[in-house]
């Protein structure tokens, strides 16, 4: 009872729905019975036997018939065992029969083998060391004209290919086959370099325009290899292309571009600047097109030792032009007469001279170019100079007109300042114009100013000086606009200088007479303390009559002057000379020592009070031993740049002796102590007012003076034989004559400038050697 109720306790805990066997057991149980009735519940398990019975049964009954198929396959694998032992014993009774043919078949089979592999060895050694005879016939043509192809270059690189091979044959030990075959391969590739030669030779010989393919480029590269066949080459090709060049050249100038555009050049022939200009542009444009063709030409080619090559060529194509362009410049050149148009025709020249130069050089051309370019140069030089004559110089020889009344710059300086205005206006707008300038005005200003002083030298002194400052005014204001005139303006600044001076000169000269002035100096010059009173009240009546009209003592022909400037300088430094004698005068009498009773009354004004209104400047200093007149001989002083003082300053300090100096001039040589040439020295550089005589001795440094004289110049020059003292006393120590002086003299005729009598040996003989002496600085500063 406990084992069944164990079993159902069991059974019901069981969760058949969750158990898949259960489950699938029970499905099966399903196909057992058509009814559930309680007689097949009973049979069940009868039945579930039957049905295991069943299937064995089935299972042994499929096995049987395997069993006797195993069975039947067992006796077939016995009888083919029997029979492979049967054919076992058969193949080694017959080959015990047969082992002397089996190892002599097997020996020429070896030896076949041998031989294939050795015939394939020496194909491939042959078709690596040899050209097959395709190849040779490319590479040596079958007839003369047959032309170079692509494939020639394919075969001379495998020439090259098994040249190179054979040094590595060599080097393995093989020399003999190496040498051989090196040998048979400079034949062959000498003879196909010498078809390469001919073939490329001829297409130069006919090339045109821009044909130059890519075969002819290989040529050339292969061709170089063989130095004088490439150059034979080249000089082919450049005398044929200079040939074409010429000949494009002469269709350029006769004949035009195709279809007549553009038209020919010499069609403007009558227009100097367009027809030189055209030429050149056209070879501009021509030359750096062949030199290009002449780089495509050796594209492929090694360029590190072309270069003198290429100019070499490009110079001998380029040479052909030279002989038509030069008539023609040359017959430009020979029959314009406009300096103007010349002119323009020289910088043309110039310009693409330096162009095409820099293209092609070294050649006929560029001498050529330089030639027409030293002809353009000389022939607009000459045609102005010649112009500049022909204005200067009447045709019987003439100088220009003489001066006139107003003592202004004739006509025909304001011409030739306007022609040369006109050239420079072109001049500073080109390359080298600091050169172009400098000649042009040169070549204007130089026989201006030689021809202007030779007609004011039949003047009168103050004329020459007014009439010469207007000229020379006139010069300055034109020059003073262009670039690279400050030497040529200095040059006319010192000459316009020493033409102030003299007109000062004589403007002092002129007010000290006037005013009276002579006798009362002569006096106050040899120290005398006493004056004649009614002298001294003539003088300052007429003083003041001059300070009230300061201008009615002016000379007349100080209102010529074109200069304002120029007048205000004469005014001032005239007038300096009166209100300095003035000063001295004063003084003269306002000194208790010499005794004048009342000198207020002879000079109620101080000299600063006189000075008051006159626009004098600067007073001359109180209390110097003497004054200094103006003197047209000697020269004014220069300034030095700062940059050529501190250039000198560099230099060390040397001693020397005057050798000479002229004062008309202003400047001298001095010996250096050191031995050597004698150095300039200007009175520029001297330091101080005083002017040096021969064998005085002076330090100085060295200085190089660009860019005219191109010459060592002495500056910095300190006077080291002379006290200062010594050197006040004697500055200026030569005796300039006032009007009224007594002289002696004698006549001298001086030919052939002036064609004048002139007065020399002057001696002043109203005056003792003491007084003269005494005249040891006028009283101007």
């Amino acid at each position: 009872m406990d084992n069944l109720s164990t079993k159902l306790n069991s059974i019901l805990e069981m969760r058949i729905d969750t158990d898949k066997e259960m489950l699938d057991s029970l499905k099966d149980l399903d196909n057992f019975f058509v009814e559930n009735t309680v007689q097949t519940r009973r049979q069940l398990r009868s039945e579930i036997e039957k049905r295991s019975l069943k299937i064995n049964e089935d299972f042994l009954a499929s096995f049987r018939s395997v069993k006797q198929s195993l069975d039947e396959i067992c006796e077939g694998i016995e009888q083919m065992n029997g029979n492979v032992d049967k054919m076992r014993a058969r193949l080694k009774a017959t080959q015990s029969q047969t082992q002397d043919l089996i190892q002599q078949t097997n020996s020429l089979q070896e030896e076949s083998n041998k031989l294939q592999f050795r015939q394939k060895v020496a194909g491939a050694f042959l078709a690596r060391f040899q050209l097959s005879p395709a190849e040779q016939q490319i590479l040596c043509g079958s007839a003369r004209d047959v032309p170079i192809t692509g494939e020639f270059f394919t075969v001379l690189d495998r020439l090259q290919a098994i040249h190179g091979d054979c040094r590595v044959l060599m080097q393995c030990g093989h020399h003999t086959a190496a040498l051989d075959i090196m040998e048979e391969m400079n034949l062959m590739k000498e003879s196909a370099l010498e078809r390469l030669y001919r073939w490329t030779q001829n297409h130069c010989r006919n090339i045109d325009a821009n044909e130059i393919g890519p075969l002819v480029m290989q040529a050339m590269n292969r061709l170089q290899d063989r130095p004088v066949l490439f150059k034979y080459v080249i000089d082919e090709y450049a005398t044929a292309r200079r040939a074409i060049l010429v000949r494009n050249f002469i269709d350029a100038l006769t004949v035009g571009g195709p279809g007549g555009n553009p038209k020919p050049i010499e069609m403007h022939a009558q227009d100097p600047k367009r027809y030189v200009g055209d030429m050149f542009a056209w070879l501009h444009q021509a030359i750096p097109s062949e030199r290009e063709n002449l780089l495509n030409l050796v594209k492929l080619c090694d360029q590190a030792d072309l270069t003198d090559q290429i100019q070499v060529a490009l110079a001998n194509i380029a040479d052909g032009v030279c002989h038509p362009l030069e008539v023609r410049v040359q017959m430009i050149l020979s029959g314009e007469k406009q300096t103007i148009v010349l002119y323009a025709v020289a910088n043309l020249i110039r310009f693409y001279q330096g162009v095409i130069n820099g293209v092609v050089h070294g050649g006929n051309l560029e001498q050529c170019l330089a030639s027409m370019q030293q002809n353009s140069e000389q022939a607009y030089l000459g045609s102005l100079q010649q112009q500049v004559k022909n204005l200067l110089v009447g045709p019987m020889g003439t100088t220009i007109e003489p001066p006139q009344s107003d003592l202004a710059p004739p006509k025909s300086v304001s011409i030739l300042l306007g022609i040369m205005k006109e050239i420079l206006s072109v001049a500073s707008m080109v390359e080298g114009r600091q050169s172009d300038i400098k000649k042009i005005v040169s070549c204007v200003i130089d026989p201006l100013l030689r021809t202007i002083t030779e007609s004011a030298s039949h003047l009168p002194t103050v004329d020459m000086a007014v009439y010469l400052l207007n000229c020379l005014y006139q010069m300055q204001s034109t020059l003073a606009v262009y670039e690279y005139m400050e030497e040529r303006i200095e040059r006319l600044q010192a000459q316009s200088d020493a033409q102030i001076d003299t007109l000062t000169s004589e403007q002092a000269s002129s007010l000290v007479a006037n005013l009276n002035l002579g006798p009362i100096y002569t006096l106050l010059q040899s120290h005398a303390s006493k004056f004649e009173v009614g002298s001294l009240k003539m003088f300052n009546a007429k003083l003041d009559t001059f300070l009230e009209m300061p201008d009615i003592l002016l000379l007349q022909q100080m209102n010529l002057l074109q200069s304002s400037n120029h007048r205000a300088v004469v005014r001032k430094r005239s007038f300096n000379v009166i209100i300095a004698i003035y000063r001295q005068l004063y003084e003269k009498v306002h000194d208790p020592e010499n005794g004048y009773d009342n000198p207020g009354s002879l000079f109620s004004r101080s000299p600063e009070q006189t000075m008051e209104g006159q626009d004098l400047g600067k007073p001359p200093t109180k209390g110097s031993q003497s004054l200094q007149l103006p003197d047209a001989g000697f020269r004014t002083k220069r300034t030095r740049t700062a940059s050529t003082s501190a250039r000198a300053l560099e230099n060390p300090v040397e001693r020397g002796t005057i050798k000479s100096f002229c004062r008309s001039k202003g400047h001298g040589f001095v010996t250096p102590q050191s031995g050597g040439e004698d150095i300039f020295v200007h009175i520029s550089d001297i330091e101080g007012e005083y002017v040096p005589l021969p064998g005085d001795e002076v330090s100085y440094r060295l200085c190089f003076i660009p860019p005219k004289y191109e010459k060592t110049q002495a500056i910095h020059v300190n006077i080291t034989n002379l006290t200062p003292e010594q050197i006040v006393v004697n500055i200026e120590g030569e005796y300039v004559p006032l009007p009224g002086d007594e002289v002696s003299y004698r006549l001298c005729f001086i030919p052939p400038k002036y064609e004048k009598t002139q007065a020399i040996h002057v001696n002043i003989t109203n005056l003792t050697p003491e007084v003269h002496t005494r005249w040891e600085e006028p009283p101007y500063q």
